[in-house]
């Protein structure tokens, strides 16, 4: 049946055409079986909606802008809500409210530990001054597309987990909260199939790259790593004597949030939570 399909006529053009839309059709009937292209279409409104213009480039990646400013996102992953959430959430907002109380006039040393694709420090880059920030991400993909898309002359990309302890090799998993490019989770041995990745500590990023000064900003977002980084005393000199803004996701699921408050009220810092950001300093 299929020679006589391709024997009546059709001529070389054509034939391509039809074996084309065939797999066209596949791809799309298999996208929206697992609700990925809706999800994507909505994803588009909603940022055209916000004022974006969006457009999907030869390299197969989501080009968007606004205001003479431009951006990259993967198509069918969870960057979308990664932007939404910095960008049109403004989720880190209060941090330049908090810059402000406390009167930096100087160029900033951040530390963005979880970083992702890189648009948390390329939104802070956008509104204050930045002397260097140090992004750690342990995820391969996201770490390839930041060093292409979100790479700048003032960050350091590192290829790491954040870890309580030096040199642990740790296995990226997918089973926390869907195991999707945002939330990837570190988890110690061979209890799940992922990528393998080595530790490191806050105290090793602070000896290579701040020796003798003081972090303006520390944020956090490791998928529950955060309990162990924590629960590590090698950690609390950075936490608590070099920093002056923390910046820090908690997840509730690795049940640690206590003993973070604990730590840092009694080390003097004020608290805030606001949406799903705990952020802490000292005045």
């Amino acid at each position: 049946m299929r020679m006589r399909l391709f024997n009546t006529g059709y001529t070389f053009q054509e034939k391509l055409s039809i074996f084309l839309l065939k797999v066209i059709n596949r791809i799309i009937l298999r996208l929206n079986k697992n609700g990925l292209l809706a999800n994507y279409i909505s994803e588009i409104n909603q940022l055209k909606k916000s004022g974006f213009q969006c457009e999907r480039s030869k390299q197969n990646v989501l080009q968007i802008s606004k205001n003479e400013l431009n951006y990259v996102l993967r198509p069918y992953t969870s960057d979308y809500r990664v932007f939404n959430q910095v960008y049109i959430d403004e989720e880190y907002k209060p941090l330049l409210e908090i810059i402000k109380q406390l009167n930096f006039n100087k160029p900033l040393k951040i530390i963005d530990a979880g970083s992702n694709i890189g648009l948390f420090s390329h939104w802070i880059s956008q509104n204050v001054e930045i002397d260097r920030v140090v992004s750690i991400e342990a995820d391969t993909e996201n770490f390839h597309f930041q060093k292409i898309y979100y790479s700048a002359k003032y960050k350091t990309i590192l290829k790491l987990a954040l870890w309580g302890y030096s040199n642990k090799k740790l296995t990226l998993g997918s089973s926390f909260r869907g195991g999707e490019h945002w939330a990837k989770s570190i988890v110690q041995g061979d209890k799940e199939k992922g990528n393998e990745v080595n530790s490191i500590t806050l105290n090793d990023i602070y000896k290579q790259y701040f020796e003798n000064e003081e972090i303006d900003i520390l944020k956090i977002d490791v998928e529950g790593a955060e309990a162990n980084i924590f629960a590590e005393t090698n950690s609390y000199d950075v936490i608590l004597k070099k920093t002056k803004i923390l910046a820090l996701e908690i997840h509730d699921e690795f049940k640690c949030r206590e003993n973070i408050y604990n730590l840092l009220t009694n080390n003097g810092f004020t608290i805030l939570d606001i949406g799903e950001t705990t952020f802490a300093y000292k005045k």
